[in-house]
């Protein structure tokens, strides 16, 4: 590539640069090194204005594709809270059934398959919309990311089981099977609002906790969208194994009589 030294270098050389001393030094000559060094000039701005925006257009879409996660991640956690409202409806059904039948066991099986339909059609939405998939933009940044999300993904599905078997499923039957023994007593209202009041400490409960599990990573996600184009297409990565040890663990649950604290539970 011809610069702008060698380009002096060259005019020195051919005595055409420095033949303006000389009085036979013809005019055009002198205008034709001069119109070299300006299209050199040119040449090099145009390079580098070039280079800045492919460069920029890379880093762009390196935030971009963090911004995804991020929503993805949100959009993941507003799916599986929008159970909650789901459950109402079930509640008035089973205090209806419970009130003409009064078999406590039918009605908690009746409304537990209620329940698991509810969380199965949650599972389908997120499926919907590629949540699984939320890595692809940043998978030729970094490959890490794959088994990072991964993880995270992994993390969120295993505190929503935890949820909805430790707190939910159990706590409608402790509701049903308990509370509700004597049939003259026996008031519908009184069966929904306590099973709607298990809901509600189970679903603010759970709500922390996801704010408790995805908050690291959006903190980590936020990181790289900030940091510069130079730093994003140089050395810079991610450190994921900060932001999965900032993760909360799973509760652990009674194993063999042991009674352990349990987040859901009462």
């Amino acid at each position: 590539m011809i610069t702008i030294s060698s380009a002096l270098d060259l005019s020195k050389e051919n005595k055409l640069f420095w033949g303006f001393l000389d009085p036979t030094t013809q005019i055009g000559d002198l205008l034709t090194i001069i119109t070299i060094l300006i299209t050199l000039y040119s040449l090099r701005n145009t390079l580098n204005k070039d280079r800045m925006l492919r460069e920029k257009d890379q880093a762009d879409k390196v935030r971009d594709g963090a911004a995804r996660m991020i929503a993805k991640l949100d959009r993941w956690r507003e799916l599986s809270l929008a159970m909650f409202p789901d459950m109402d409806i079930a509640f008035v059904e089973t205090s209806e059934e419970m009130r003409r039948m009064f078999d406590s066991q039918n009605a908690r099986d009746s409304l537990w398959k209620k329940l698991n339909a509810i969380k199965s059609s949650i599972f389908e939405k997120v499926l919907a919309e590629d949540i699984e998939t939320a890595y692809a933009d940043l998978y030729g940044y970094d490959p890490h990311v794959r088994e990072f999300y991964e993880k995270v993904l992994f993390r969120l599905k295993e505190e929503e089981t935890v949820m909805f078997k430790k707190g939910i499923l159990c706590r409608t039957q402790n509701e049903i099977l308990y509370n509700h023994k004597d049939i003259d007593s026996f008031r519908t209202n009184d069966m929904r609002n306590g099973l709607m009041r298990h809901a509600e400490d189970v679903h603010s409960k759970y709500k922390l906790r996801l704010h408790e599990i995805i908050k690291p990573v959006e903190a980590l996600l936020l990181e790289l969208i900030s940091k510069s184009d130079q730093e994003l297409l140089g050395q810079w990565r991610p450190c994921y194994e900060n932001s999965l040890e900032a993760i909360p663990e799973k509760n652990r649950y009674a194993y063999e009589e042991k009674i352990i604290e349990f987040l859901y539970a009462y």
